[in-house]
């Protein structure tokens, strides 16, 4: 995996993450172990007209790159609502992302939340077959270098499963640390690392004990 994709979970830190940073991992680990459980109704998005508050699209436009990235509440043929994701990443220099993330804390400034009684996320998605990136972002991760794993939709709407087992690190940089359920703040959908539209279709999203 490149940097570049990597980079999205610091955008995501730049637009919600928490005010003030503790210093020291052994603060982040307490804070983490305090952190409430987690509440699946999160990825409901069955009533609603419009993206919830905690899911927020962001691209590399905030650092001056020319990637951009649209997301939005649609309804498919049989009327149930899906999450329509649009826009184009651009590369310039090094800047080529956009992403969609989740506060897994319904917290704009997204706070630890304790998933470790799942051991996958699984949802039905339907795109362009490019390669997007599921990144499971923690606080604990200081280089970017965030825990993830890549898929692959096709033109019609698919069921796809991640075990936890699949979402990793880069061995190409960053220091490797362990995955951390008790510590992930943010679940983000990324498109990265080259031009290409983007188009992505995301539903039923949850997590699987």
């Amino acid at each position: 995996m490149k940097k570049t994709i990597l980079l999205s979970g610091l955008v995501f830190l730049l637009t919600i993450s928490p005010g003030g940073s503790m210093d020291g991992m052994a603060k982040q680990k307490e804070a983490a172990d305090k952190a409430g459980a987690f509440d699946p109704t999160i990825f409901n998005i069955s009533n609603a007209t419009e993206l919830p508050a905690y899911m927020s699209a962001y691209s590399d436009s905030i650092m001056g790159g020319n990637s951009r990235i649209n997301a939005q509440v649609e309804k498919d043929a049989s009327g149930a609502n899906y999450i329509h994701i649009s826009g184009k990443i651009v590369k310039k220099a090094n800047l080529a992302f956009a992403s969609m993330g989740i506060s897994l804390s319904k917290e704009q400034r997204a706070p630890a939340t304790d998933i470790s009684d799942y051991s996958a996320i699984e949802f039905d998605a339907r795109g362009n077959g490019e390669e997007y990136n599921l990144l499971y972002i923690s606080d604990l991760v200081k280089d970017y270098n965030f825990h993830a794993a890549q898929f692959r939709p096709a033109k019609d709407w698919q069921t796809i499963r991640i075990p936890v087992s699949d979402i990793k690190q880069s061995t190409k940089f960053g220091k490797q640390i362990p995955l951390d359920l008790k510590t992930i703040r943010v679940i983000s959908f990324c498109a990265a690392g080259k031009d290409y539209p983007i188009d992505l279709d995301l539903k039923n999203i949850h997590l699987v004990k």
